[in-house]
């Protein structure tokens, strides 16, 4: 993790593209249903003034207890997307993930239009979506699977797995661990640039700017589907004010 003066300018860069603001949500006068849809039936989601409560199925090991929300509508290009992200459970286990430009592989029952198989995602099994699905992902406030320890970490992969990549060949090179960011009951503001060549992040807390950049120059590129945001088991977070800008 670094806030060098070279990440920020390569963030501020990116910020100063003339932004069009295309989606406004979790503002807490609004229902989710009005833009978004759910995987997953064992997700609690509750609108108040604070924002979004997304609160995933309680019982680990279950893939029923996953969840994950799409957009309604699909954007194309170069994308902004900021929010402010607080996390409420204290387990150091298990991810969220923002998925970028989703659209299914286009074959058999895996349509390109992801929304025409939400039947199939009725339990949101992982290996569904990076196997089906193609897009872009970041993993945040991300912890591994089978311990307590504080070790986070900012994760791009680019789906699908596919017969000439492996699970592990699909991570993009840049992966930061122990960023000590996401702190239980502590509020950030997250903002992700993707372009057709670089994933631009900025995360502020309390004033303070932590900046991120990822070369994507050489990974396949995706120019248009859904926004999704995805929750394992047991993950309990707020999601407030989310804008999605594009050019």
């Amino acid at each position: 993790m670094s806030d060098s003066s070279d990440l920020k300018n390569k963030f501020d860069a990116l910020d100063s593209y003339n932004w069009n603001l295309s989606l406004h949500d979790f503002k807490g006068n609004d229902q989710w249903q009005d833009n978004w849809v759910l995987d997953g039936k064992k997700c609690e989601l509750t609108n108040s003034s604070d924002g979004l409560k997304f609160i995933s199925g309680p019982e680990a090991g279950d893939n029923a207890h996953h969840g994950v929300l799409w957009t309604k509508e699909t954007y194309s290009g170069d994308m902004k997307v900021t929010f402010e992200f607080t996390r409420l459970d204290t387990i150091n286990r298990y991810v969220n993930i923002l998925y970028f430009h989703a659209n299914g592989i286009g074959e058999g029952e895996y349509k390109k239009n992801i929304h025409e198989w939400a039947d199939l995602r009725e339990v949101p099994l992982m290996a569904t979506y990076f196997e089906k699905m193609d897009l872009l992902h970041i993993s945040f406030a991300a912890f591994g699977n089978s311990n307590d320890d504080a070790d986070d970490y900012i994760r791009v992969r680019r789906y699908p797995v596919r017969e000439d990549r492996s699970f592990d060949q699909i991570e993009v090179d840049g992966t930061i661990h122990n960023t000590n960011l996401f702190l239980p009951n502590v509020k950030s503001l997250v903002c992700f640039i993707k372009t057709k060549t670089a994933l631009a992040m900025k995360i502020s807390i309390d004033g303070v700017d932590f900046y991120h950049h990822w070369d994507i120059s050489t990974v396949e590129e995706t120019e248009s589907g859904a926004f999704g945001i995805r929750q394992m088991w047991q993950k309990e977070s707020i999601y407030k004010n989310i804008k999605i800008y594009t050019l």
